[in-house]
């Protein structure tokens, strides 16, 4: 089900709003939110973005594309579709080999148009190696994607954890955790990728003996200044928010410490952060923040070179639940969009989770909430198998991938993006993968970028059959 904006006042009373707002989501239709209230925006809608990093020319920007549809039951992963115009909506294997044990993938794509995906596979019990796909992928039938591999000692987990983020014309830089299986600690680093590159670059450390399970970020700025987040545990139950920036060829220096009362054992994904650059090099983050008390809250902060500006509460102020499970943060002019699910607490079986997304322009704004999908089938409050990726286009429209369960058997994986039509702006949805979750399957993981056509490029990693599959469209 989807539901429109919740005021200031109607987060204090959500659920009857929930009974007022609620309809049917269309799931093989056009997906619109409810009717707004009286001087508030149905759907967080950005400002287009400036050009960084060898993005899109701000003088000549592409054409706004205007002819997208809904696909409906012809689902990306069908060979064959029933409707022209939906196939060159696509989904390839990017590798053959089973990947095990995951713990995320990611993608990022160059200015050079080369797609780079990381993820790591365990290969036995006590150690684990990381792999990285890159290619070109200008039209269908691409260039099988080349893959690079990680390896280890025989009792290391190299890329236990990875991200990934693209930098001048056709680098990239991965966030990559080293676990040894003895200690279960080791570095966080970053190795890079450029080009036709036959290796990585040599590794630098960012975070020293961090232990396993640590939750990270990345992103990089338009001159390649790095900055990297992790969350460090210093005892049981409890860890600091870390974060670390490299300008040019320095070493990684340690900026202020965000938090250091994190209790990541009380709620799901604590530490987990989404970090951006704006147009103009200033730093946004949105992390999951928990420190032990009755509830989780997404926590927005701006760096401004020296220090940290004030923890904004995005949602759950009067703690109802886990609040910013899965956050993504996108900046567009001065508005500011994160994505996060929302777990009510004391729920009975079968209990469910919302995905929500908070709009704010000014540092003292209320965010507007909006509820864009509900009744998620959360089998576990402690262990979620939801996932959401976001992203917004130069034109200032969302875009997201998003890993939703239904029920205990089953769950999709779906690409939902705004439109702009007669004037209004809508969600359409389509189903990139009907089936990537059952009941005794492994997670599925997710992850999104949009380039300067409006293109998605999404990764997955079906929990079905363990393999890593690229989604896109070739008619943008």
């Amino acid at each position: 089900m989807r539901l429109g904006v919740l005021g200031p006042l109607g987060l204090a009373s959500l659920g009857l709003t929930l009974l007022a707002c609620a309809e049917l989501r269309a799931s093989d239709a056009e997906v619109e939110a409810a009717p707004p209230e009286e001087g508030e925006t149905t759907i967080p809608e950005a400002d287009p973005p400036r050009a960084t990093d060898g993005g899109i020319d701000a003088a000549e920007p592409p054409t706004e594309p205007t002819d997208d549809v809904a696909c409906g039951r012809d689902h990306w992963s069908l060979a064959t579709k029933a409707k022209a115009e939906c196939a060159a909506r696509q989904v390839r294997v990017v590798s053959s080999e089973l990947a095990i044990d995951v713990n995320a993938v990611a993608i990022a794509r160059t200015a050079a148009g080369r797609v780079g995906i990381v993820w790591n596979t365990e290969t036995m019990a006590s150690a684990g190696e990381m792999r990285f796909a890159s290619f070109t992928p200008t039209a269908p039938g691409f260039a099988a994607p080349t893959v690079m591999v990680r390896k280890g000692s025989d009792y290391e987990h190299v890329g236990h954890t990875a991200k990934i983020v693209a930098s001048g014309t056709d680098t990239f830089h991965m966030l990559v955790h080293d676990v040894d299986d003895v200690d279960e600690s080791g570095d966080i680093k970053v190795v890079k990728h450029t080009g036709a590159a036959p290796s990585f670059s040599t590794p630098e450390v960012v975070f020293a003996e961090v232990r396993r399970g640590a939750e990270t970020a990345i992103a990089v700025d338009g001159t390649g200044t790095t900055v990297a987040s992790a969350r460090v545990s210093t005892g049981p139950n409890k860890a600091r928010f870390a974060v670390a920036r490299q300008i040019g060829a320095a070493a990684y220096a340690a900026l202020p410490d965000l938090s250091t009362t994190l209790a990541p054992g009380s709620a799901p994904g604590i530490g987990e952060a989404s970090l951006t650059y704006d147009a103009q090099g200033k730093l946004h983050l949105v992390y999951h923040h928990n420190d032990a008390i009755a509830g989780s809250w997404p926590r927005y902060h701006t760096f401004d070179g020296t220090g940290w500006s004030y923890r904004k509460t995005l949602d759950n102020n009067v703690p109802e639940g886990f609040a910013g499970y899965s956050p993504r943060l996108v900046v567009s002019g001065n508005k500011k969009i994160a994505a996060y699910f929302f777990r009510r607490s004391g729920q009975p079986a079968p209990a469910t989770a919302e995905l929500r997304i908070a709009t704010w322009t000014g540092s003292d704004d209320t965010p507007q909430v909006s509820v864009i999908e509900q009744s998620i089938t959360s089998t576990s409050d402690l262990s979620p198998r939801y996932r959401v990726a976001m992203a917004i286009d130069p034109f200032g429209l969302l875009h997201l991938a998003v890993v939703q369960p239904e029920g205990l058997d089953n769950g999709r994986l779906v690409y939902m993006r705004q439109v702009r039509a007669g004037g209004e702006t809508k969600w359409l949805e389509d189903t990139i993968d009907p089936s990537v979750l059952a009941q005794n399957s492994d997670a599925a993981f997710v992850d999104l970028v949009v380039d300067e056509r409006a293109r998605p490029h999404i990764v997955y990693r079906s929990g079905i059959d363990g393999l890593v599959r690229y989604a896109t469209r070739f008619d943008r």
